[in-house]
């Protein structure tokens, strides 16, 4: 997780979900930033949206919405296979 903060305002944060266990911690985070006010973006790998998948009763798109921030990225073997709104 990188953290920077913008010139005056609340910090910027990006999480990165893998396809580790212990996705729930990083949704938990998403909404912590969120009700602190938080910028958040979120990095999600293939397997990281398969996790999510088989832990929780989200889906990755739902997780997407907990980020505050623009973009929500999709890696694959190949590197970016997506951006998301």
């Amino acid at each position: 997780m990188a953290e920077g903060r913008k010139s005056g305002g609340n910090p910027r944060v990006v999480v990165g979900i893998s396809g580790a266990s212990g996705v729930a911690y990083g949704i938990r985070l998403l909404e912590a930033l969120k009700d602190v006010g938080a910028e958040s973006h979120l990095v999600v790998t293939g397997p990281g949206e398969m996790t999510i998948g088989y832990e929780t009763a989200l889906t990755p798109k739902a997780v997407s919405a907990k980020a505050g921030g623009i973009r929500t990225m999709v890696f694959g073997k190949a590197g970016l296979i997506r951006l998301a709104s």
